[in-house]
């Protein structure tokens, strides 16, 4: 028994050490090594890649994320379902679909014997990615994808240089044929793909050059640079995943990814135009594009962190200076400020109420030109001729130059929803708007305040050319040392008010603006804690954020956002916009989107005889201007606006859904002429 035990062992020995070289001379062998980087198969000249390392960690059994079982049960998800997108993707996007296939195929690879194949173990999930080069004209891209492999899947490829192996697949439908080092693929019904093989690395594109491109550089064959050795991804890529782990206390688990911005531009010319140009573009979008200009733009460098309570973005845009104007030159080369003197005390000014703040970076003077500039021309006319009749020299651009001057080099902007308790008598507003209260805040330097009280003098002087009725002053703070002005006007949309604070010494040297008087008291209390009233300093996650970006920190700019407040304005828009439809009644903001552009034709075609400009019609002529455009829009409304009031609700009932996923949310600048960073985090909640 024991020799036959004995000869038994021995004949198995042998058999597995025949096998293992048979398997190795005729199949694959297991001690090729590996690729260093699947990046070292990426062109560097490629227009667009993303990449994903360790996936299969991401999952619990694929394709169902780690994180599904909690997400599925929340009621935040609930209330998903019900949205557009969710229709939208598991329909007509086919998710669905591709879900049933993925599991379709993951049960049939279960059933190979012995090998236990899964599409994440050997295929996605140790190393992953996807680039290419654009094609314009409407052409789909040039793409590869590139994965490291198990030997399972490297022994199958190598199984398909066996003629046999191949009438089998073709028997089941694909067509295989081998070309030099590639693989060629014709999937019933679909286009040619090419396959190729180095080490533990398969690439499968849509191009025969192109992957014959990635598998000589992967091979090391071509002596070009690779995705891998480029300096912006070292830097712009990982380094940033290095700095944000050291923030945060643990390893991003990101996309990386990477985008050719001209190149972009150059094929697709709504980029390239954005945010827009022409008579008819909003002053929102005109002000914008004074700052950002996406010709400007060269390259997107970043990478998205998904972690179970938070989605961040690191993003790096590579600027082309010699594209930007000087205007646009100065404001992204204003000096950054230290976190902890510029950033932190302000906070004691922004109530807990509100729904978000902004602090950025800027010349004022360069921000208050470009704002004026986005006016109508006729607008601008009439604010400068005012002016000068009220003694200020050089209109317009004189105040601006004065006033800024005396002015830090930043700006604050505080946003909360417009729902605070009524007055039992409120300031009449001609325009009904459900938009929040805001609040721009700067800060005057320190021995210019006589500067400042000469240009808000002329203000109090004068306010009835600037078009206000009449205006109240407000007293509040401790002892009512701090002094609101409020003037009325019934052209200010919700409100029916502008109202200016001027804090001096006791409110840190800050001089706020705002549609809403009621906003201003608010950041009052806030700052001196009265009357119940709290700063959102006192928030624990937003100073917990601010904490770790350490003590040295500078910013250009920083912005918060509070979810639950955020649905809150987002509910008052939704039932301004249910309550249009129901009246039949045209939608405000449809009408204030509409009307410059009709009132510009109608002054134009009927009116340009009677007065220099539309503001200066007066009387029977400007009643009779006004009832002429009234009507007008009245008529577009009636066959066009009616449809988009029920759009506008159904948009707004999706965007509630979407937000019932966030918590909180922050974002962080660094600026200069040749880059732009931004740290983009929301915290969820399910």
């Amino acid at each position: 028994m024991k020799k036959i035990l004995k000869y038994t062992g021995i004949g198995l020995v042998s058999l597995a050490v025949f096998g293992s070289l048979a398997f190795t001379a005729f199949v694959y062998n297991v001690f090729e090594g590996s690729v260093v980087d699947i990046r070292t198969g990426i062109p560097r000249t490629v227009d667009f890649y993303l990449g994903k390392r360790g996936l299969a960690g991401d999952f619990t059994k694929f394709p169902e994320p780690q994180f599904w079982s909690r997400f599925e049960s929340g009621p935040a998800y609930v209330q998903l379902r019900r949205s557009k997108l969710h229709s939208y993707a598991l329909n007509q996007a086919g998710l669905g679909q591709a879900l049933e296939e993925l599991e379709r195929v993951q049960d049939q690879l279960a059933e190979i014997p012995l090998l236990n194949v899964t599409i994440l173990g050997d295929v996605l999930g140790e190393d992953l990615a996807i680039a290419g080069r654009l094609r314009g004209s409407g052409q789909p891209p040039t793409w590869a994808s590139y994965a490291r492999v198990s030997w399972k899947i490297c022994s199958f490829y190598n199984l398909l240089g066996y003629s046999l192996v191949r009438e089998k697949m073709a028997n089941q439908g694909l067509a295989l044929s081998l070309d030099g080092d590639l693989v060629q693929l014709q999937p019933p019904g679909a286009p040619v793909l090419w396959m190729a093989r180095v080490l533990d690395l398969i690439i499968l594109g849509n191009d025969k050059d192109f992957v014959a491109e990635s598998r000589a550089l992967a091979a090391g064959e071509l002596a070009k640079d690779t995705l891998q050795v480029s300096p912006d991804y070292q830097d712009l890529v990982l380094g940033q995943l290095d700095a944000f782990a050291e923030r945060q206390g643990f390893r991003a688990n990101a996309v990386e990814l990477n985008l050719d911005l001209t190149r972009l531009a150059r094929d697709f010319p709504a980029f390239a135009a954005w945010p827009g140009e022409g008579p008819d573009l909003s002053q929102e979008s005109k002000l914008l594009g004074s700052f950002v200009q996406t010709k400007a733009m060269r390259a997107l460098w970043g990478a998205i962190d998904f972690n179970e309570d938070s989605i961040s973005a690191l993003l790096t845009i590579d600027m082309n200076r010699n594209e930007l104007t000087p205007q646009q030159t100065s404001f992204y080369s204003t000096q950054p400020g230290d976190v902890n003197r510029w950033l932190r005390p302000k906070l004691r000014c922004i109530p807990s109420t509100a729904a978000g703040f902004l602090m950025l970076r800027l010349p004022v003077q360069l921000f208050l030109e470009e704002f004026v500039a986005s006016l109508e021309k006729d607008a601008r006319d009439l604010i400068d001729e005012g002016l000068r009749r009220s003694g200020q020299r050089g209109g317009v651009r004189g105040l601006i130059e004065s006033f800024a001057r005396g002015l830090k080099p930043y700006v604050l902007v505080i946003i909360r929803n417009n729902d605070y308790p009524k007055f039992q008598t409120e300031y009449e507003v001609k325009i009904p708007s459900p938009a929040p209260a805001v609040a721009w805040v700067v800060e005057v330097r320190k021995r210019e305040q006589e500067r400042i009280d000469q240009v808000l003098g002329l203000l109090r002087k004068n306010y009835r050319r600037f078009g206000f009725q009449s205006q109240y002053e407000i007293n509040t703070g401790p002892g009512g040392a701090v002094r609101i002005d409020e003037w009325p006007s019934t052209n200010i949309p919700g409100t029916g008010q502008i109202a200016i604070l001027e804090g001096g010494s006791q409110l840190g040297d800050l001089l706020m603006l705002s549609n809403s008087g009621k906003l201003l008291q608010e950041c009052v209390r806030s700052y001196f804690n009265e009357k119940g009233a709290r700063s959102i300093g006192t928030n624990e996650r937003l100073l917990e954020n601010i904490q770790r970006m350490g003590k040295n920190e500078k910013l250009s700019g920083f912005a918060w956002v509070e979810g639950e407040n955020v649905r809150g304005i987002l509910s008052r828009y939704l039932q301004f916009a249910l309550d249009a439809v129901r009246s039949n009644e045209p939608d405000p903001n449809w009408m204030i989107v509409n009307r410059p552009a009709v009132e510009r034709r109608i002054f134009e075609q009927e009116f340009k005889r009677k007065a220099a400009s539309k503001f200066e019609l007066r009387g029977a002529d400007r009643e009779a201007f006004e009832k002429r455009v009234s009507d007008v829009l009245g008529v577009r409304w009636q066959s066009e606006g009616q449809g988009r009031g029920q759009q506008m609700v159904s948009e707004f009932e999706d965007m509630q859904r979407y937000l019932e996923f966030l918590d909180a949310a922050y974002l962080l600048i660094r600026s200069e002429p040749r880059r732009v960073e931004c740290e983009l985090r929301a915290f969820l909640r399910y």
